[in-house]
Formats: structure tokens, C-alpha cells, sequence
């Protein structure tokens, strides 16, 4: 959603984009720059900036000077970046001589704009920066006096800032200030927290001017304004913990404010935000009474779509429907979630349509199943209140008579137009994959369900593109146990795979890759280096030692040699990936390594990265954690199992001292890793 409090363009200082002027002779110079600049002649446009600033300087039209300087500075410090140094220095001399206090705290803003331009990350930095922000708005009388109007072209004014903020160059430069403090990103969460502290006073003495002013309406946006950076984390464009405000508080302010503001139209964004906040908290039954308060309080504010989007959110109907695993003529989970509903129908139709139709990629219609499907069967599922507008899960076992490929059209109880079409591919086949030497494969074909070898089957290769379609290369069949040894073809194109049966074709083609010369095995392998990184543990707390090693080798094939006496660089990245450690690290005679880095004991949580050159990545998770007590092992199984069969579990909880746990609660999630050459797609109907 669009706030309508979302101020960054409501008026801005213009530093590299030139505006159309009133003057005649301006107006023709800018069109010249900007010709130049779209030829991308940044050195004839510099010229052509000269001539304005000269013109301007003999006219004495401070604006079009100012313009003209900035302008320039943009263009030299894009040919040469290091001109930065040299642009600041400038600057700081036209400061020091600089008469007019309006101008100067112009030029005050901009010094600590391109400060932060500088690419210094430290506390000197930073601090030069707030200082030059801070001298910009200290004369806040006179400035507030001054109306940005009066500085054309520099500033440009949009319809908020005119129509409740007066639009002076007060509020100008507290803004902008706000945006470039707010847009300057910093890892080390001190310095971060002191730009945040700084962004937050600003708004605070914003707030306090309106409020001395009497401008109801431009401080009630604003502290909306104020709420929205206090109330999100930094990864949302926030401030730290100990800066952010809590749910409960941030409910208590909206609530506070919409009595207090009560006689403003724009209160309306009051009950907008409060509803976004209930959204978060996934309080819909609060969201909507927010929403349709407002609505009914505030029918003419300008935030009344917003309010009515939210109120839509809540009511209308959701419906996702899920097929797993289709299997002919055996009953299946439909995984349904859904919300504001009572009930649906699900009718199925078979589509008389060959695996290879590209009607089959395309969006499937009410044309499509009237004109290719035949209706074979249909059943209507009772589904369970959602009083609180809560999305629910549940199951709903459903038949496919026989193999095919079927279109499911559900239609929701009294909500027809939401009817959604999703395709289904019942086979009992499947396809299990096993690379080999020389860039060979092996695919075993099984039953879906019962995991046999299913014989008289075999595998379809075919060349896809855009406009063909699918078309079949070459089939290769499986021998007697349903077991395929073959060398793909090489189409240098990419390549579609299935398998069948004579008479039954109806898994549904995936993509196998792009084919070239040998597929995705050399026939000539060469050595190739590689570099495994290992850490003692997933997780740490701050301050705590991450001990590191790994083992530098090349291999072919299956030949294996090591490094040894080699110096490998390892780089430990924060979750902002910055650089907070590095170690040079030497291999031994065995061409393992190792080395320990220090966790800072103040940082930001996150995953952080273990990175080797020629080698692979390693994740770690920093955050603060309790340290468990006890742990619960599992026994080794020693049986095998069929699909069908009951697998019996056993284990045992201790604490690490090996005293038993006894009298607790087990909770447990059972996971399905599913070992196969493509994965079926499942098939979702959505809608909302």
C-alpha cells in the first residue's frame, strides 16, 4: 500500500537532474545540458553548465548558480569519482563566503549529503555529516519563513507538501535531511543506532514546529511518518531493537491519535495504519472493525481505497488446492487451504489431449475443458466455519478413476465466479535417476506407489522449443526389471523426459536440461580444485569462537589429490554479507587447515557466510539462544520397510549429565525426502 505520509519525492533539492526555468535563456541552456548528458557527453555538458554559471553569476540569480555548481559537481564526480574530495572542498570555501543564511544552510545540507557520498563507513564520518545537517536547520525561524517556491529551480514542491505543509524551506531540508540519514545503510549497529537517534530528533523538532504553528493536519502525517520508521526493523527500513516500538505500543499511539485527531479528514490514515498493524499481528477480525471504522467515519478521506482494499482483504473468499501425489484409481489427499468459505465442488474432467499438447503449457479455461475434456465425475466437500478470517488447512480424499490427465475445476460455494481450473497427471510411474561414468545415465522405473520395478516401460526424451512444442527424440526401452542405461541425446537444444507405457502415456514431461556433446558429463575430465569448509557447530551466540578447518584437493573422475603447503584466505561475512574477519590459513601435509575467528559481542543476529576462494560456502547462524539442557536420540533402525509397512520408532530423552527425562511431552514432525529424477509437479488451483 501506497501511505499516503510516504513523503520522499514530496519536494527535494534537484543536484543532478536540471528542471525547465522561467527564463527564456536558462530554459534553452538546461535543454542544451540535458542533450549532452542523454549523448552521454558529460564533459561537453560540463562546459555548457559553465556558461549558465557564469550567465548567472553576472545576473547575480543565486538559484540558477547554485543550480549550475551542483550540477557540475554531479558531472565531474561521475567521470571521476575522486573528484568527491575536491567537489566537498569547494563546497566548504563557498560556505565559508557564503552571506545569505538561507543559502548557507542550503549549502550546509549538501556538504553533509555528499559526506555520506564518500563511501567512509566511520564515526568521523557520520559525525561530520549530522553536523552539517544539524547547521543546516538551525535557524529554523528564518527558514520557515522562507518559501520554497522562492528558490527555483533548486527545489520542486508536490501536492502534499503545498496543500498541508506550507511548503517552506524549513520542512524542506528537515525532510531531505531525514531521507539521506535514513538511506545511508551501516553494518556496525552503534553507528547505526546513532544515525537512527539523529533521524528521530529531526522528526521530533518537525513535529514540535507544526504543532507551535497550529498545522494540525502536517503533524498528524508526520508522526505517521515518524511511526512507520520507529515501528520496523532495520531489514524493513528501521531502526534497532531498543529504538522500535512494540506492537502493543504501536496500537496504543494509532488509537490515541485517532481520538486526538478526530476532526481531520486525514484521520482516515489513522485507522488505515492501525488496520495494517492488526494485519501483521494476523488479528483479522481487528483489521476489519479498524478499517470499517474508518470507512464509516471518514467516507470522503483521501485514504478511503486504502481502507477499502483492507476490508476486501479480509472478506474475500482464499481457496488453494494442492495434489501431492496422483495415483489412478486409488483415493488421494487434496491438500485445501482456504478461508471465508463453506463449502466447494470439485468437478474432474479428462482431457483428450496427448502429454506433448501445448495447450496443456497454456492457462486452462472454461473454453478449453468444454471443448478437449469429458466430465467423469464430481463431488461436493462440506468445509468448517472461519469466524476469524483465519486461513485453514485441511484434507479432502479424492479418486482419480483411472490413468489420464484430468483438469480439476473447483467451484466454491457460492462464490461461482472464483471457479478455478488445475491440471493433474494420474500415472502410476516414476522415474528414479542415477549419473554413471561417461556421461551415462541409469533410470529405474517403479510403481508411484508400491516402489517395484514395473517392466515393458520405457523413457521418452524430447526436444522442446518455444514454438515446436514438444518433439519425441528418441524412447529407450527398460529391460525386465524396468531399469534404462543410456547416453541422452545430444540435440544441443533443450531436452524433455517422461516415461511410459505402450498405450499410457500421461506423466507429465519435465525438463531434463540443455543437451551438449555428453550431456552434463565430460567424455575427458579434468582436474578441478575444490576447497570443503567445516565449523564446529550451525550455531553461536555473540563473542563466542567459531573454529574453522577444511581440506584443499582437485579431483578427476574419482582420483583424488590434496594440497598441501598452500596458503588459503577464509572470509567470515555478517549477515549484510560485510567482511568482519579474515584468516590466511596453510594447508598441512594432508591439505587440511584450520583457524578460529571471534564473534564480535555486539552485532546484528543473522546468517553469516564462511567463504574460500576455489572453494564452497558455509553458513553459520549467530543469534542469541538458551543453551538446551538435555538431548533426545533416536535408536538406529535395523529392520527394512515396504511401503504400507508400520515403521516402529524408538528413542530416548536425557539430560547431559545422562539423567533420564521422564514425565514430558513429545512433540515430533515427520518428514518426506523424496529420491527421484524429476519431482512431480503438484498441481494448485488458486484464486483470491
Amino acid at each position: 500500500m501506497k501511505n499516503m505520509f510516504y513523503w520522499a519525492g514530496i519536494i527535494s533539492i534537484l543536484i543532478c537532474l536540471p528542471l525547465r526555468v522561467s527564463a527564456q535563456s536558462y530554459e534553452q541552456m538546461w535543454k542544451q545540458v540535458e542533450a549532452l548528458e542523454q549523448k552521454k557527453l558529460p564533459e561537453s555538458a560540463i562546459k555548457e553548465v559553465q556558461k549558465i554559471y557564469e550567465h548567472a553569476k553576472q545576473e547575480k540569480n543565486m538559484p540558477q548558480m547554485m543550480k549550475a555548481h551542483l550540477t557540475k559537481a554531479s558531472l565531474s564526480i561521475d567521470i571521476t569519482p575522486d573528484s568527491l574530495d575536491r567537489e566537498l572542498s569547494g563546497l566548504k570555501t563557498w560556505v565559508a563566503e557564503e552571506k545569505d543564511p538561507v543559502y548557507k544552510a542550503i549549502l550546509n545540507h549538501l556538504l553533509g549529503y555528499y559526506t555520506f557520498g564518500t563511501g567512509k563507513r566511520d564515526g568521523a564520518a557520520i559525525d561530520a555529516a549530522i553536523a552539517y545537517f544539524r547547521l543546516s536547520l538551525q535557524d529554523k525561524d528564518l527558514l520557515s519563513r522562507k518559501s520554497a517556491a522562492d528558490y527555483r529551480p533548486m527545489t520542486v514542491s508536490k501536492e502534499l507538501s503545498g496543500k498541508y505543509c506550507g511548503d517552506n524551506m524549513y520542512q524542506l531540508l528537515a525532510r531531505q535531511a531525514i531521507s539521506r540519514l535514513s538511506g545511508y545503510f551501516i553494518v556496525n549497529p552503534v553507528l547505526a543506532e546513532k544515525i537512527q537517534t539523529e533521524i528521530l530528533s529531526i522528526y521530533d523538532g518537525l513535529i514540535d514546529f507544526y504543532q507551535q504553528q497550529g498545522m494540525t493536519d502536517a503533524r498528524l502525517l508526520l508522526m505517521l511518518d515518524k511511526l512507520n520508521y520507529q515501528e520496523n526493523d532495520i531489514s524493513r527500513g528501521g531502526v534497532n531493537e531498543n529504538l522500535r516500538l512494540t506492537d502493543e505500543q504501536v496500537i496504543t499511539l494509532l488509537k490515541q491519535w485517532a481520538e486526538e485527531f478526530s476532526a481531520s479528514p486525514l484521520c482516515g490514515e489513522v485507522y488505515c495504519q492501525l488496520a495494517e498493524r492488526y494485519d501483521r499481528m494476523q488479528d483479522y477480525t481487528a483489521k476489519l472493525h479498524a478499517a470499517q471504522t474508518g470507512l464509516e467515519k471518514y467516507p470522503q478521506s483521501p485514504s478511503v481505497n486504502d481502507l477499502k482494499e483492507q476490508v476486501a482483504e479480509v472478506l474475500t473468499p482464499r481457496l488453494v488446492v494442492e495434489i501431492p501425489f496422483a495415483y489412478p484409481a486409488r483415493e488421494v489427499d487434496l491438500k485445501v487451504k482456504y478461508r471465508n468459505l463453506t463449502g466447494l465442488t470439485i468437478e474432474l474432467y479428462r482431457m483428450n489431449l496427448p502429454v506433448t499438447s501445448n495447450i496443456l503449457k497454456e492457462e486452462i479455461t472454461a473454453s478449453t475443458v468444454s471443448r478437449y475434456g469429458k466430465l467423469v465425475g464430481t463431488r461436493h466437500y462440506q468445509l468448517a466455519a472461519t469466524p476469524d478470517y483465519m486461513e485453514t488447512d485441511t484434507l479432502l480424499r479424492y479418486k482419480f478413476p483411472t490413468e489420464g490427465i484430468y483438469i480439476l475445476k473447483s467451484i466454491p460455494d457460492g462464490h461461482r465466479k472464483y471457479t478455478a481450473y488445475g491440471k493433474a497427471y494420474a500415472s502410476s510411474l516414476q522415474a528414479i535417476f542415477l549419473g554413471l561414468p561417461g556421461g551415462k545415465q541409469e533410470i529405474n522405473i517403479i510403481d508411484r506407489l508400491t516402489g517395484h520395478p514395473v517392466a515393458g516401460t520405457e523413457v521418452a526424451y524430447y526436444r522442446v522449443s518455444q514454438r515446436e512444442g514438444y518433439r519425441l527424440v528418441k524412447a529407450y526401452p527398460a529391460d525386465s526389471k524396468g531399469t534404462v542405461t543410456l547416453t541422452p541425446p545430444d540435440e544441443r537444444n533443450w531436452l524433455g523426459i517422461n516415461v511410459r507405457k505402450p498405450g499410457a502415456d500421461y506423466m507429465e514431461i519435465s525438463y531434463a536440461g540443455f543437451s551438449v556433446g555428453g550431456y552434463n558429463a565430460p567424455a575427458s575430465r579434468k582436474w578441478e580444485k575444490h576447497v570443503s569448509l567445516f565449523t564446529d557447530r550451525a550455531l553461536y551466540r555473540p563473542g563466542q569462537v567459531v573454529h574453522v578447518s577444511g581440506i584443499a584437493y582437485e579431483q578427476s573422475g574419482d582420483s583424488i589429490r590434496i594440497f598441501s603447503r598452500v596458503r588459503k584466505d577464509v572470509v567470515l561475512r555478517d549477515a549484510n554479507r560485510q567482511e568482519i574477519g579474515k584468516l590466511s590459513l596453510a594447508t598441512d601435509e594432508f591439505g587440511a587447515f584450520y583457524g578460529d575467528f571471534v564473534l564480535p559481542e555486539t552485532l546484528l543476529p543473522g546468517e553469516f557466510e564462511l567463504s574460500v576462494e576455489s572453494g564452497e560456502n558455509r553458513y553459520i547462524r549467530v543469534d542469541e539462544y538458551k543453551r538446551p539442557t538435555f538431548d533426545v536420540v533416536f535408536h538406529p533402525y535395523q529392520a527394512t520397510y515396504n511401503v504400507g509397512d508400520t515403521v516402529l520408532v524408538s528413542g530416548e530423552a536425557k539430560t547431559f549429565a545422562g539423567v533420564p527425562v521422564g514425565l514430558c511431552r513429545l512433540n515430533y514432525k515427520l518428514t518426506r525426502s523424496e529420491n527421484e529424477f524429476w519431482r512431480f509437479r503438484t498441481m494448485k488451483l488458486f484464486w483470491q
